[in-house]
């Protein structure tokens, strides 16, 4: 495949890019909104999830019936998700309606906001079955302004036509005053044990800092979480499961805007819990010293295989697209993110282990109640 990338912005601030390739024989576009749970003060936490869903329940002109209708109409495979940082608004189509496919997004993400708001609940009961509506509308208003998003496209798509729909529909979206504050981060060092009388497991969970996703220490940071927790053929794997002291056991590197971490996670029999932590914290100790090159080949193996998979159809490039936009990043092609991963050593993956190194800030255990003996 051979995808052009072109890039416009309006004169209301909303960019529009998209990677075009007349060879597919699909399309798909998205809107990309830089919020998330990240952007709530704590009065209001759940906002962000909660506007995802009333953006389906209808605008001005549709109802919720008709959204639904609309969609399956064109047959869409359509879709949308919130994250601590990103909301986004995705379909997938035929070509023949790519077009419909933008109206629609473009016409739910101006919604009337007339449903009850004790309906859906994330963040807490509280905060979000007392939200009132004018801060729900001053939220929304100044997160899902024109300047605070991107319209993200891919496929065989006439780009010029994809600016010209643009500023028919979105046009007239207003600015907003969005911005993100970036505080400074210490990390605190935090360790807890819970007793959850609903639980027959015990589960470990482990957190500490990694690279953010716009540093280009966050590749080695990603063959790194691959080489030490993947859940197969890992390090924790041979340490923990395989040996059966615990059902399973994971390293993921999870970048953000800013700041990004690693995050571990096993799961065992209480008995285990002590044994099992103590293997964790020393396969992260030494990784440095037992780091194998055939275990770098294969992590590079397995993360460049997952990214061409993603870029192999238009809605997994039009998602990359924007994504990298929602973080600040620049848009950069699949092919080159494969050659930097190609190109990292076991030197990188060293140095980024001494830059972050892999010694858990938070720990924390959940436990089922002790058993008694009868």
């Amino acid at each position: 495949m051979t995808f052009v990338y072109k890039e416009a912005r309006l004169s209301n601030g909303l960019v529009v890019i998209g990677e075009i390739d007349q060879a597919t024989h699909t399309a798909a576009a998205g809107f990309f909104v830089r919020t998330g749970a990240r952007d709530e003060s704590s009065h209001i936490m759940g906002v962000s999830h909660f506007l995802e869903h009333m953006m389906f329940k209808g605008s001005k002109r549709r109802t919720a019936l008709d959204v639904n209708n609309d969609f399956d109409f064109i047959g869409a495979s359509h879709n949308a998700f919130t994250s601590g940082e990103l909301t986004a608004f995705h379909a997938h189509v035929l070509p023949e309606h790519i077009f419909s496919a933008i109206e629609i997004l473009s016409d739910i993400l101006r919604p009337a906001l007339r449903t009850a708001l004790s309906h859906r609940v994330l963040g807490t009961k509280k905060t979000v079955g007392s939200l009132p509506k004018d801060e729900m509308s001053n939220y929304f208003s100044n997160r899902y302004a024109a300047d605070n998003m991107v319209l993200a496209v891919a496929g065989p798509i006439d780009f010029e036509k994809v600016i010209s729909e643009a500023q028919r529909l979105c046009g007239e979206w207003p600015r907003g005053k969005p911005g993100r504050v970036h505080t400074p981060f210490t990390p605190a060092p935090t360790e807890f044990t819970q007793i959850m009388p609903n639980t027959n497991r015990a589960y470990i969970g482990m957190m500490m800092p990694a690279p953010a996703l716009g540093d280009m220490r966050r590749y080695a940071s990603s063959l790194i979480s691959q080489i030490v927790g993947d859940r197969e053929g890992s390090k924790f794997y041979w340490s923990v499961v395989e040996t059966g002291l615990a059902e399973e056991a994971s390293c993921s590197f999870e970048g953000r805007d800013g700041l990004g971490e690693y995050l571990v996670f096993a799961a065992c029999e209480s008995q285990n819990v002590a044994e099992v932590e103590k293997r964790l914290h020393a396969e992260m100790g030494q990784l440095s010293q037992t780091l194998q090159q055939d275990e770098l080949d294969r992590a590079r193996a397995r993360i460049a295989t997952g990214i061409a998979l993603a870029g192999e159809r238009p809605s997994g490039r039009m998602h990359r697209l924007g994504s990298q936009w929602a973080y600040g990043l620049p848009p950069i092609p699949i092919e080159k993110e494969m050659e930097r991963i190609e190109n990292l050593t076991l030197q990188d993956l060293r140095q980024c282990l001494i830059d972050f190194p892999m010694k858990p800030v938070v720990i924390g255990r959940m436990l089922p109640p002790a058993i008694k003996d009868h």
